[in-house]
């Protein structure tokens, strides 16, 4: 984007220069007998690189996005915002881009010279082989694109979008095995394969599915050896088999049968019969087996295109989409309930170490969460503007890290004399654009409770039920109807030294004069004093 300066791809780590633990072999031990080996020329060919796609001067960079190619969310948006709008009518002159194809066109205004669209799946668990062959459909058909047009270097995002649920780590598996043999193939058609993410979550992933596709050390070898011993690697070039497809196919085809009657009687001339001749003998010869071969024959003729049987079948997963989504957000519920009730302590000690050691400058650019000064008591408030948040361009991951951060450095500056403060989660401007995902929302509110509930430094226990509560109040300004039901629910799983009953709704901006009347809010807040859901 503007003022951002471009990154040239060459002085960027390949895989192989990529720290890693080192490690001492065992010059004793037998060679192992991996699906992928050990290959300098192919690890010096792949980068793993996190920041924003549009900022490398590579030769094409990969846009995730719809059939119509125009809209695309998250770091591929800012992809297609960056190449200006000179980028609407080269989607426009091309066309439509099915589902696991990729269609080529100018970088416009971006550092790449082109950019290769491509249509992730949309994943639903009882289509999981349709999902897993068209995301492999994607990589394999940019990878060609790139391959065919001459192009030496390309940065590929993750395809498989957060809204289209595909599972991280399959995913990756996909893009890792579907890399990994296309360069088995055509490496020389390639100086670099850049598989770029951008959020903290994806890093991780990446960093423990390559060295299983692309190992660096024997002991990468045999984790790749045990870990892959029961996983399905597909063709030569990644591709998913299915066996029972296979099968279907074989018998819609008369080839076979015809082939095996020649077998029959070459055996029969030599004298040589054998069980299978003798089966393709009892075929050849009754009237029943012919005619079955003839509707058979009828029926091929009546088979549609695969493409358009896809397509159509992927349509209607679309359709259903909807009427799933409740299904899976409350799975999702129950797994996030289940995780936190195991693993709090634990969680919360982690994502704290890790929370310190990030960058959260551009987040505290924003404005969202900080401490808005102190109310009448003379205790501090923590304000938290959820209207700021742009959902579909931030990393909701980081988003939670820098609450933890913003809270738990609140809570460690409290004193003897100042021993509590409080939340104001204003509300007022959250509208449909900017409103977060349910499942995200029980994980924000999950992390206040986890402050509060934590008064021992944060490597004691999480709840804290013998002393009292770090938190005063938990304001809400303007809260809607679905945020208060919201809240409501999530009281049985993050109700943690009594938080529910710290909540306070302030139906009006007026309200906050006889709490806090010097916090520092936007201006609008306090000229916004119209009542919501009716209330009084």
């Amino acid at each position: 984007m503007a003022g951002e300066t471009p990154l040239a791809w060459e002085p960027l780590p390949v895989w192989d220069a990529t720290p890693f633990p080192p490690t001492i072999g065992d010059p004793l031990s037998a060679a192992v007998d991996a699906p992928f080996p050990i290959s300098a020329l192919l690890n010096a060919k792949l980068s793993l690189w996190r920041g924003q796609l549009y900022r490398l001067r590579v030769d094409a960079v990969v846009n995730s996005t719809s059939e119509s190619m125009r809209e695309s969310n998250g770091d591929f948006g800012k992809l297609l915002k960056a190449a200006g709008p000179e980028i609407g009518v080269e989607c426009d002159a091309a066309g439509a881009c099915r589902t696991g194809d990729a269609v080529l066109t100018r970088g416009c205004q971006l550092p790449a010279k082109f950019i290769l669209h491509t249509v992730g799946p949309r994943y639903l668990p009882k289509y999981h082989n349709a999902a897993e062959h068209a995301l492999h459909s994607c990589y394999h058909s940019v990878l060609t694109v790139v391959r065919e047009n001459g192009l030496r270097s390309v940065a590929i995002g993750c395809i498989y979008t957060q809204r289209k649920g595909y599972p991280r780590e399959e995913a990756a598996h996909v893009a890792a095995r579907t890399v990994r043999r296309y360069l088995e193939h055509y490496s020389d058609h390639f100086d670099r394969i850049f598989l770029c993410v951008d959020s903290v979550q994806d890093m991780y992933v990446y960093e423990r599915v390559l060295p299983l596709y692309f190992p660096r050390t024997m002991e990468e070898l045999q984790q790749s050896q045990q870990l892959l011993a029961t996983r399905k690697l597909g063709n030569s070039f990644g591709e998913p088999i299915i066996a029972e497809r296979k099968i279907r196919i074989g018998n819609l085809s008369n080839s076979d049968h015809r082939s095996n009657q020649y077998e029959f009687d070459h055996y029969n001339n030599v004298g040589e019969r054998q069980e299978s001749c003798a089966l393709s003998d009892e075929m050849s010869t009754n009237p029943e087996t012919e005619e079955a071969e003839s509707d058979i024959l009828a029926f091929r003729a009546m088979l549609v295109d695969p493409d358009a049987e896809r397509l159509g079948r992927l349509q209607q997963m679309q359709e259903e989409r909807q009427r799933r989504a409740a299904e899976a957000a409350i799975e999702e519920q129950k797994r996030l309930q289940k995780v936190t009730a195991s693993t709090a302590e634990w969680d919360y000690v982690a994502a704290l170490q890790h929370a310190k050691k990030e960058d959260f400058s551009d987040l505290k650019a924003l404005g969202f969460c900080y401490c808005g000064g102190v109310d009448l008591a003379g205790l501090p408030v923590v304000v938290y503007l959820a209207g700021k948040l742009r959902v579909d361009d931030l990393d909701m991951e980081r988003v939670l890290l820098f609450v933890l951060f913003t809270l738990d450095s609140q809570r460690a500056a409290l004193i003897a004399t100042c021993s509590q403060f409080s939340l104001l989660y204003v509300h007022s401007d959250v509208t449909s654009d900017n409103q977060p995902p349910n499942a995200w929302l029980k994980r924000l509110f999950r992390v206040f409770t986890a402050v509060a509930s934590h008064r021992a430094p944060s490597d004691q226990p999480l709840l804290n039920k013998t002393g009292d509560s770090v938190l005063r109040f938990f304001y809400v300004l303007e809260p809607s109807f679905g945020f208060k039901l919201q809240l409501l629910m999530s009281k049985g799983y993050c109700d943690g030294g009594g938080f529910y009953n710290h909540v306070v709704y302030l139906q009006r901006s007026e309200m906050l004069n006889s709490i806090a009347p010097t916090l520092q809010l936007p201006s609008h807040i306090y000229s916004n004093s119209t009542p919501k859901n009716g209330s009084p």
